[in-house]
Parts: C-alpha cells; structure tokens; sequence
C-alpha cells in the first residue's frame, strides 16, 4: 500500500461571498472531503506533478458544499 501525506498551507478564496465566521468550518470540511477523496480512489504512480489549474463552477452557497467543490479540484488536479 502506497502511502502519501498532503500538506496545504494556504487556501486562497479571492471574491467569494463566504464570511470571516465561515472559515473554521470550511477548513474542517475540506479536510473531511479530501480525506474521503484519497481513501476511497487511488492515487496512480503518473500523478508525481500535480497540476492544479481548474476553474471552480460558481460557488455553492454553503461553507461544506464550498469545501466539497475545492476538494474535488483538488483531488482531480493530483490524480490526472
């Protein structure tokens, strides 16, 4: 089993209508989505370069459906 450990320091949102208050749950979410992401589809050995550069739909309205929509970016940026 092949094991990988993702450390992301920084987030940037610019323009999004989510509030200060929202954050904390934001990050927990998106750990929480991230982390259900990598468990449940493999990482392919191809996928030594990340390459990050997708355009996220409109934002969902929610702090949980945000994370959901970056985690995937994310995921499917890593997995290609």
């Amino acid at each position: 089993m092949t094991r990988f450990h993702v450390h992301i320091d920084h987030v940037v949102l610019d323009g999004l209508p989510l509030p200060h208050s929202a954050l904390p749950e934001l990050r927990e979410a998106l750990t929480t989505h991230l982390t259900t992401l990598f468990a449940t589809h493999a990482l392919r050995s191809a996928a030594l370069r990340p390459a990050i550069a997708t355009r996220m739909p409109t934002p969902a309205g929610t702090p949980k459906g945000l994370a959901a929509q970056i985690a995937t970016a994310v995921h499917q940026g890593v997995t290609r």
